[in-house]
């Protein structure tokens, strides 16, 4: 294959052997913001979001007591801060008309 002609993924410097692999194994359209996209899991991927999917599953490990919290960006905080809250001081304020947010804004409740 001539240089001019391989696909701009398998260009990528940042992309492990084992991703660019995938990829040339993967469903591919042409993407309006990125030059490709890929089914990947069901999902219309880009090439990075794929070698990060790939690097998770590869490495993380997830514990008992794990919790994780996750939001698309962009999305807000407010509510993110408030579930965070509830679960870390579950013990401490049980359900009643005494739990801080109720009358508080979550943002307060965080230490700068």
């Amino acid at each position: 294959m001539a240089s001019s002609s391989v696909p701009v993924y398998l260009k990528d410097e940042n992309l492990t052997q084992e991703t660019r692999d995938l990829l040339s194994s993967l469903p591919s359209e042409k993407g309006w913001l990125v030059s490709q996209m890929y089914q990947f899991e069901g999902i219309w991927q880009t090439q990075a979001l794929v070698q990060g999917i790939v690097n998770c599953q590869k490495h993380f490990e997830a514990n008992d007591s794990d919790v994780i919290l996750a939001t698309l960006a962009k999305s807000g905080t407010t509510w993110l801060k408030a579930l965070l809250f509830a679960l870390i001081h579950r013990h401490k304020f049980p359900v009643s008309g005494k739990h801080p947010l109720l009358v508080t804004n979550p943002h307060p409740l965080y230490p700068t």
